[in-house]
């Protein structure tokens, strides 16, 4: 029996999107088993594709992918869909984003400059249910600070509704603009930024973006 193998490629440049998609269905080994890719080119393409069936074999997401607020991102989706796999994919070989990337709960860290055959095998490994991370140099036990998994945790707590909230913040926007932006009543925005505050312990949103920067690769 033919069974499917199912993988969501999170990715905001659509040629390179495009040619992950090629080279796991050219190169991936599946045997017998069917393979289906679903390409998402925003991060609310993620979470509908999740909220529609959470049996996906592995989501490939960009570290920088727009709307995560870094591995605000990756933290969030851990929270609200902890059985699906989630690898990052990068441009970037940084050792320091690749140690919270793999503390925040990452099966996995593959390089976009890699050749298609190694990216190919780190995803067969990754379908098989095998940790893969670049080889780097050895990285003290306590170089994820405890401040940073705290953040995490709240990260990961959030409702995709509030996580949408968090990062447009993040992003400097006001209650006004980001009700405008998710079609939303100002009030709504107001009492989702409450209970987020809430979950952070923080009054101000100067203080939820300075949380925040601790998770955003591009602040580091």
């Amino acid at each position: 029996m033919v069974t499917e193998i199912k993988i969501i490629v999170a990715d905001d440049h659509p040629l390179f999107r495009g040619a992950l998609t090629r080279t796991i269905e050219d190169l991936v080994n599946t045997k017998q088993q069917k393979i289906l890719v679903s390409e998402a080119h925003s991060v609310d393409g993620v979470y509908q594709l999740l909220e529609k069936s959470d049996d996906y074999d592995l989501v490939l997401l960009d570290v920088h992918f727009p709307g995560t607020n870094g591995l605000s991102g990756l933290a969030n989706l851990r929270g609200c869909f902890p059985l699906v796999p989630i690898a990052m994919i990068s441009g970037s070989d940084s050792s320091d984003i690749i140690a919270l990337a793999e503390e925040l709960g990452a099966s996995g860290f593959l390089s976009k400059s890699a050749h298609p055959e190694v990216i190919a095998q780190a995803i067969n490994a990754l379908l098989i249910g095998d940790n893969c991370f670049p080889d780097i140099d050895a990285i003290p036990k306590d170089a994820i600070n405890r401040e940073i998994g705290e953040v995490a945790e709240k990260v990961a707590s959030l409702t995709p509704a509030q996580f949408k909230i968090f990062t447009l913040v993040c992003d400097g926007l006001l209650n006004k603009q980001i009700a405008y932006e998710l079609n939303i009543a100002e009030n709504t925005v107001k009492t989702h930024l409450s209970n987020i505050f809430t979950k952070f312990n923080v009054r101000k949103r100067t203080n939820l973006i300075i949380l925040a920067n601790l998770l955003n690769v591009e602040a580091t």
